[in-house]
């Protein structure tokens, strides 16, 4: 990640690793604060993907179910 080696670039060579620890972590924070928005989008997104997979299964799912007990019932009726 380029903006992570710019980051620790900036810091004098004396710098310890928990200061360049700190250095990181706020430069995520920043991160985050900027990206937050764009990262909600993608979520909100990502999850109605995700709840159309689920319905789209439990709809196979129960179609196959009735189909089941449909056929069973003819075949009992043909006995």
């Amino acid at each position: 990640m380029a903006a992570k080696e710019a980051v620790l670039a900036t810091l004098p060579e004396s710098t310890s690793a928990e200061e360049r620890d700190l250095a990181l972590s706020d430069f995520y924070g920043k991160w985050l604060a900027q990206e937050s928005s764009r990262q909600a989008a993608y979520t909100a997104e990502w999850r109605g993907r995700n709840w159309s997979t689920i319905l789209l299964g439990a709809r196979v799912q129960c179609q196959k179910f009735i189909s089941r007990i449909a056929d069973s019932s003819v075949r009992k009726k043909t006995n």
